[in-house]
């Protein structure tokens, strides 16, 4: 109504009292520890770190194209031995999501209205990429030294979704 207060009633029923909301979500990313698939080396029955190849970066330029992050930073370890490899040191991709809301209610008469609702997930479309699928059948091999997947992100979050409502109160 702030710059239509001099329209007439009938105008004002359908473009006055629009109320709009959002939430913003922006984060850098997760940190992971890369882990070895090949337990061999330190006599372990579970996976162990990998060694910090000499004179590579995790976080530099990927060596294989199309990976996330640079492979070539981790090398299995000498036979047993443990890896180098400190805990949480790759940061994963990052989170841009945007959502947002548009509501009006429509009166009726005293007791009754329409109410209208308009909501819009990841309202900008942004590919939100993941190193693995959520839940637990979909383990995150691109963090695993050995793996077909390793350095590869594999999986998104969901991309843009609308959803309608139209609600009565009597």
């Amino acid at each position: 109504q702030r710059f239509a207060s001099n329209v007439n009633g009938v105008t004002n029923f359908f473009i006055g009292d629009w109320e709009a909301s959002g939430i913003v979500t922006l984060s850098s990313g997760t940190w992971f520890t890369v882990t070895d698939a090949n337990a061999n080396f330190a006599n372990s029955d579970g996976q162990q770190r990998p060694d910090v190849a000499q004179g590579q970066k995790a976080n530099g330029k990927p060596c294989v194209t199309g990976t996330y992050f640079n492979t070539c930073a981790f090398a299995d370890p000498q036979q047993g031995s443990f890896g180098n490899v400190g805990l949480n040191t790759l940061r994963g991709p990052g989170v841009e999501n945007w959502d947002a809301s548009l509501l009006k209610t429509f009166p009726i008469r005293e007791q009754q209205r329409f109410e209208f609702r308009a909501e819009f997930y990841n309202l900008l479309n942004h590919a939100n990429f993941l190193f693995a699928a959520p839940g637990p059948q979909n383990g995150n091999n691109a963090t695993v030294l050995g793996s077909t997947t390793f350095g590869y992100v594999t999986a998104a979050r969901a991309p843009r979704q609308i959803q309608l409502g139209l609600k009565f109160y009597y």
